[in-house]
């Protein structure tokens, strides 16, 4: 009969042989890659540059009903 140590043996070998092909076989991030999901890979262009002056929205902004309201 064969020692249960020649299969514990078989066993760390077959999880060490696991490792390293899974280590392998791993896509690696190249150079061009970016390290965050969410960052762009490009710089981001310049925006066009908006106003800084309130502009007040058309449907919160009435005109009085009446003279005496104005």
């Amino acid at each position: 009969m064969i020692p249960p140590l020649f299969f514990y043996q078989l066993a760390i070998l077959g999880l060490l042989w696991l490792c390293v092909m899974l280590h392998l076989a791993w896509p690696r991030c190249g150079p061009g890659a970016s390290r965050w999901p969410g960052e762009p890979e490009m710089p981001v262009k310049s925006r066009q540059k908006r106003s800084h002056e309130p502009k007040p929205f058309a449907g919160l902004t009435h005109k009085p009903s009446c003279a005496l309201c104005a």
